[in-house]
């Protein structure tokens, strides 16, 4: 369990990603009221290339660094109580509906 995105993060992420199987889908269990935003970038990208397809579950907060990590996934399943925060024109990725053509 990873309980913040800070720099120290990325090395245990590493770790935990190299026992996965590429051919699945990864799921990924996101619970944060904030972070280090590049670090944030740097997990994303290994997420995405960890697995088939990177899935965010977000039961209840995704703020800052983890509203960074979740714009990265394929698909974002989120609780009815989320708390989230984004950037001026983010927001509205976190709800694509696939109209613009981003292939989320």
């Amino acid at each position: 369990m990873i309980d913040q995105i800070v720099p120290d993060t990325i090395t245990l992420f590493a770790e935990t990603l190299m026992e996965l199987d590429t051919a699945k889908d990864l799921h990924l269990l996101l619970h944060t009221p904030d972070g280090d935003g590049e670090v944030a970038v740097r997990m994303a990208r290994m997420a995405q290339e960890a697995g088939n397809r990177f899935v965010l579950l977000v039961p209840d907060t995704a703020k800052s660094a983890g509203t960074v990590l979740a714009l990265a996934a394929h698909e974002i399943v989120m609780g009815s109580g989320v708390t989230r925060s984004a950037s001026a024109g983010t927001s509205r990725s976190l709800w694509c509906g696939g109209c613009c053509g981003c292939g989320r």
